[in-house]
C-alpha cells in the first residue's frame, strides 16, 4: 500500500509542470486611433496591450487592412506597444486592422473596424491675410507695407476668411525670420489665448461667409543686424485646413543708420579732421626747420662776405684819400 501511495504521488508532482503550463494565459486589447474619420483618413495609430499569465518578451505585429500582411513587427518586453502614424485609409470604405502578439510560444489576435466615410467638400476659398503696425511709434491702423526702426515692437493682425462653403480644422501658423522675435500676446477673436502662432494654432471648422481674427507681437532686431539704410523684413502665415489652405506675406521697412560704433561715411581726404591736423603738424614742422636753417646760413655765410666786403671798401676809401693828399702837398 505505501508503494502505491509513493508512486501516485511521484506521478502527480511530475505532472505539476505540464498542467501549469498548459494554463498559461494571453490576452491581447487591440484598437486604433483615430477609428473612424473622412477620407482620407491619414497617420493611424494602431496600439496594443497585453496581460495573462505567459511569460518572457512580446512580438506586436500590425495589419492596417487584415489582408494578412503586417505592416509592423516589433519586439519588447513591455506590456504595451503603439506603432505611431502606421496606417492610411485614401478612399472611403471599411478597413479591418488587426494585431496578433506572440509570448512565451503562445498567441492572441485582436481585430477592430475602421469606418471611412466620404471626402470633406472643397470649400470655394479661403482667404488669408496679413497687416501690421507698429506699437512703438504709436501707430494705430494696420497696413501693409510699414516702416520701423530696430528694437520697434510690431503688432501683427492675421485674417482667415471663407467666401462660401466650410474649411474644416483650420491651423494658422507664422514661422518668425530671423531678425524678429516673437513677444507673444496672442490673441484670437479679442480673446487672450495661451498658444504659440510659431508652433501652430487651431482655430477649428470655419464657416463660408466668416472669418477669425488672430493678433500677436514680435520685436525687431537691435541696430547691430542691420546695415545702414533700408532692410526689408519679410514673414509670412499660412493657414492649413483639412481640406483648404492659404497664406500671406507682409514686409517690414527698417530704416537703420548703421552699425554703432562704426564709421558709416567715406573719408573726405584733407579735410577729414584727422588727416587735417596731421597736415598741420607737419606744416609746422616743416616752416620751423626752415626757418633755424635759414637763420644758421645767414649767419654763417652771408654775414661774413658782407662783413669783408665792407671792410675792403672802406680800406680802399682810405689808400685813395691818403693818395689824393699827396698830390695836394
Amino acid at each position: 500500500m505505501n508503494k502505491l501511495l509513493f508512486s501516485v504521488i511521484v506521478l502527480s508532482l511530475c505532472a505539476a509542470p505540464a498542467v501549469q503550463a498548459q494554463s498559461a494565459t494571453l490576452l491581447v486589447d487591440f484598437s486604433a486611433s483615430p477609428s473612424s474619420g473622412l477620407a482620407p483618413l491619414n497617420s493611424v495609430d494602431l496600439s496594443a496591450s497585453v496581460s495573462g499569465t505567459a511569460t518572457g518578451t512580446i512580438t506586436y505585429k500590425f495589419d492596417c487592412t487584415g489582408d494578412g500582411t503586417w505592416e509592423h513587427i516589433y519586439t519588447s518586453a513591455s506590456t504595451s506597444y503603439t506603432a505611431p502614424d502606421l496606417c492610411s485609409y485614401p478612399t472611403q470604405g471599411i478597413y479591418s486592422a488587426k494585431a496578433l502578439v506572440e509570448r512565451g510560444g503562445i498567441s492572441s489576435q485582436g481585430s477592430m473596424v475602421l469606418d471611412v466615410t466620404g471626402s470633406l467638400p472643397v470649400p470655394s476659398s479661403m482667404s488669408v491675410t496679413i497687416l501690421a503696425k507698429n506699437v512703438s511709434t504709436g501707430q494705430a491702423i494696420f497696413s501693409d507695407p510699414i516702416s520701423a526702426r530696430p528694437s520697434d515692437t510690431i503688432e501683427f493682425q492675421i485674417q482667415v476668411g471663407q467666401g462660401s462653403g466650410t474649411a474644416y480644422g483650420v491651423t494658422l501658423k507664422d514661422v518668425l525670420p530671423a531678425k524678429l522675435s516673437y513677444l507673444g500676446n496672442l490673441k484670437v477673436d479679442g480673446v487672450a489665448n495661451s498658444g504659440n502662432i510659431l508652433q501652430g494654432i487651431s482655430l477649428g471648422d470655419i464657416n463660408g461667409g466668416s472669418a477669425r481674427f488672430v493678433t500677436f507681437r514680435a520685436q525687431i532686431a537691435p541696430n547691430a543686424s542691420f546695415g545702414a539704410g533700408t532692410n526689408n523684413v519679410v514673414t509670412t502665415v499660412t493657414a492649413l485646413g483639412t481640406n483648404a489652405s492659404g497664406s500671406d506675406a507682409i514686409t517690414l521697412n527698417v530704416q537703420a543708420p548703421g552699425v554703432s560704433g562704426v564709421a558709416t561715411a567715406v573719408s573726405t581726404g584733407l579735410f577729414d579732421p584727422s588727416t587735417l591736423a596731421l597736415v598741420v603738424t607737419f606744416l609746422i614742422g616743416f616752416i620751423l626747420s626752415y626757418v633755424l636753417l635759414l637763420k644758421f646760413y645767414v649767419k654763417n655765410h652771408i654775414l661774413p662776405k658782407a662783413f669783408h666786403a665792407k671792410a675792403k671798401q672802406d680800406m680802399e676809401n682810405v689808400v685813395e684819400r691818403i693818395k689824393r693828399r699827396e698830390q695836394l702837398a
